[in-house]
């Protein structure tokens, strides 16, 4: 008994034949996962960039409390000091001082 062709082409074709490229081609498992990955970027980019916000703004707000604090401070009627004195003796006190004893305050960080 002879098989006619049209059978043929009918037939699923072996895994074995099948060049490993086609089959890669033709199959979809795995199809979320590049999804995934960019989903999951976004959200390592979004939680960073939260981070950054709250560290900065926590940074700002002690800045300006102690800037707050050292006007008050240098406006003072019985002080007897040039108030620009007061304002940076504030600072000094409050920044972290390098090992080299250099302020850490000025274009670099700030606490």
């Amino acid at each position: 008994m002879k098989m006619s062709r049209k059978n043929d082409r009918n037939r699923a074709p072996r895994k074995g034949l099948m060049s490993p490229l086609a089959r890669f081609a033709r199959e979809e498992d795995g199809v979320m996962i590049g999804f995934v990955v960019f989903l999951l970027l976004i959200l390592i980019t979004v939680g960073g960039i939260g981070v950054d916000v709250m560290r900065q703004e926590m940074i700002r707000a002690r800045v300006q409390s102690t800037l707050d604090r050292a006007i008050l401070a240098a406006a003072d009627l019985d002080q007897q000091y040039d108030p620009q004195k007061v304002v940076e003796d504030y600072f000094d006190k409050v920044t972290p001082k390098h090992p080299r004893g250099q302020r850490v305050f000025r274009g670099q960080r700030v606490f």
